[in-house]
């Protein structure tokens, strides 16, 4: 529904959706994302810094959950629980990119850089990262 509203130029009430979002949900990592990209494309880089943290706070603890779930139990190494955890992998190294990004337009290039690496890092990434740079 948000995306629908971003899509028909229906800011605002995407913003409302999107924050009542994650009021009832408050691990809802994409509408922080969303969240922080309308920001952005309202110029409003810090409040966008904000809400992409808050995607990336609940990134680390859905990370934290996964990792005790898997330490606690001893099943199938390729069951789903893998998959969940390379999927917030994905979504730590989006958060990270964002940032980057959104520290580099605001002007703090050293701040945009350390996020950059924290995903340059990784071999697979190092191309992706340098296209945004």
């Amino acid at each position: 529904m948000g995306r629908i509203l971003e899509d028909r130029g229906s800011t605002l009430a995407a913003i409302e959706v999107y924050t009542m979002l994650v009021k009832a949900n408050p691990m809802y990592i994409e509408c922080y994302v969303r969240l922080g990209v309308i920001q952005k494309e309202l110029g409003q880089v810090e409040v966008a810094l904000h809400w992409v943290k808050k995607a990336l706070d609940c990134v680390e603890k859905q990370l934290e959950a996964q990792s005790q779930s898997q330490s606690q139990s001893s099943g199938d190494p390729n069951s789903n629980s893998n998959a969940a955890v390379l999927n917030m992998g994905i979504h730590k190294n989006n958060c990270h990119m964002l940032m980057g990004y959104l520290y580099a337009i605001n002007g703090n290039m050293e701040r945009g850089q350390k996020e950059y690496d924290q995903i340059c890092r990784k071999v697979h990434y190092s191309t992706v990262c340098m296209e945004c740079v």
